[in-house]
């Protein structure tokens, strides 16, 4: 038996068990092919050629750049482009600039809604510059969205998969 989800791809029990079990035990990496950054007049007014072809201000592709979004346990593991507008530069900041974290989640919070054929997951983590929350939406397609709130930048969003957490890395 089938369930259909976002996006409209089939997926069987098995698969949806296996991701349930996935956010259940907090064990699964998301890997992001989009970002879509909150549009501000900045972005607006850079050049269209700098986004490169198929890209734009408020969608960018990132098929050929590494990122991932990892939960272990009580843990979250980041390393995230970022565009947008920053709003207060730390002189403290070694950051390239993305989002990069390795720290415990506080208020941490899950719940399923079988209406949508989704999982919400909210929670909190900081870093030495600015405390970020974020919502992930995960379908049960496999899809997702990660929305990323800063004390310090503009929002954005982010378009993805997820996956068991690597072998090497449970």
């Amino acid at each position: 038996m089938n369930c259909k989800s976002s996006d409209s791809i089939l997926v069987s029990k098995e698969q949806m068990k296996e991701l349930h079990t996935w956010i259940e035990n907090k064990a699964f990496e998301i890997e992001s092919h989009r970002a879509n950054p909150q549009v501000s007049n900045g972005l607006q007014q850079l050049d269209s050629s700098i986004f490169g072809a198929g890209n734009n201000a408020s969608s960018i592709n990132l098929i050929s750049n590494p990122n991932f979004l990892r939960i272990q346990n009580d843990s979250v593991f980041v390393h995230l482009p970022y565009y947008g507008t920053r709003h207060m530069i730390s002189h403290r900041s070694s950051q390239s600039g993305g989002i990069q974290l390795n720290t415990e989640m506080k208020n941490y919070s899950s719940v399923y809604q079988e209406s949508k054929n989704r999982t919400t997951i909210k929670f909190e983590a900081k870093n030495a510059n600015e405390v970020l929350d974020f919502t992930l939406t995960i379908f049960d397609n496999q899809s997702t969205t990660i929305n990323v709130y800063s004390s310090q930048r503009s929002s954005i969003s982010y378009d993805g998969r997820i996956s068991a957490l690597p072998k090497e890395k449970e």
